[in-house]
């Protein structure tokens, strides 16, 4: 399923707050910090982020993203190791944009970008 194209989720799909709270409760469970709602069997475009802040200086952050999409890319390509709670106790060196703008809307369907 991963490799499948997740369509866009309409402002009245029955019961987002409902999956937003499965989805944090699921990435949280696998100690994970990230989760599309492909990874659990749906094919709609949001995904979900908690970042815990682990000592004094640190930010932490909670946000829901639906319907993402990157709006432009900035610098240079960065790799790194990356997970997936997909597939656990597997890990691989990924390349991606240093940063991002992304254009998505909130779970109360304000958009942001």
């Amino acid at each position: 399923m991963l490799t499948q194209k997740s369509g866009e989720i309409p402002q009245n799909f029955p019961n987002i707050h409902e999956l937003i709270n499965d989805m944090f409760e699921t990435m949280l469970k696998a100690n994970g910090i990230g989760l599309s709602g492909i990874q659990i069997g749906i094919p709609l475009r949001i995904f979900v982020i908690e970042v815990k802040k682990q000592r004094e200086g640190d930010f932490g952050f909670r946000g829901v993203f639906i319907n993402p999409y990157i709006r432009k890319e900035f610098g240079e390509k960065v790799k790194f190791t990356e997970g997936c709670l997909s597939v656990p106790m597997i890990s691989a060196i990924v390349e991606r944009s240093a940063a991002i703008e992304l254009e998505y809307y909130d779970e109360y369907w304000k958009k942001h970008i």
